[in-house]
């Protein structure tokens, strides 16, 4: 990213995602020191602020301790700077849990420690309860609006930003994404693209 902006003449602003508690996205608070000092090294781009997300995927609710941490953080930042990023996150968010986006109470089993991807498709997008992932040592663990949580500890194939992952669907699945504006369709006959 830094490389193509540096490319085009221009500054990347970024916002590091910091998760304290809710589990849909950001890296770990262990981590954030080593990573801000290498998004600092980078060329190109420019660390902004940090942010965080709250009462979403695990409902974990918005709290002076919680949202205290990135202030905590901030002032480390500057004296410090560090951490290098992880995808290994627990499976129970930490925090007291209230209800999510859509009002309910997510429950979590405690399974330990898991390697987590997010993808760019929600609930706006389909039925998440009707996909069902092609490889199958992916999980789906639940969904927000515009992204769902896979637990990913599972494959054999190495899962990189910016990869595409497959799922079937059941007909529910099928009806909501057929509906869904924000979902691109595309047709293949015989392993041939249509279109």
């Amino acid at each position: 990213m830094g490389q193509i902006a540096k490319k085009i003449g221009v500054e990347h602003q970024v916002i590091l995602m910091v998760d304290v508690g809710d589990l849909r996205e950001g890296i770990m608070i262990e981590n954030v020191l080593d990573t801000v000092r290498k998004v600092v090294g980078m060329e190109g781009i420019r660390l902004v602020g940090l942010g965080t997300n709250m009462g979403c995927f695990g409902g974990v609710l918005p709290e002076y301790r919680n949202l205290n941490v990135l202030v905590k953080l901030g002032k480390m930042i500057e004296t410090k700077l560090g951490v290098t990023m992880k995808k290994f996150k627990p499976s129970v968010p930490i925090g007291n849990i209230g209800r999510d986006a859509f009002g309910n109470i997510p429950e979590f089993a405690d399974v330990g420690i898991r390697n987590k991807a997010i993808v760019a498709l929600g609930k706006q997008d389909a039925y998440i309860e009707g996909l069902i992932p092609v490889d199958k040592e992916v999980t789906i663990l639940g969904a927000s609006s515009d992204h769902t949580i896979l637990d990913i500890t599972d494959i054999t194939r190495k899962i990189r930003v910016g990869d595409e992952l497959a799922f079937h669907v059941t007909y529910s699945g099928l009806l909501s994404v057929s509906q869904s504006r924000y979902v691109k369709k595309v047709f293949r006959k015989d392993n041939v693209w249509l279109n």
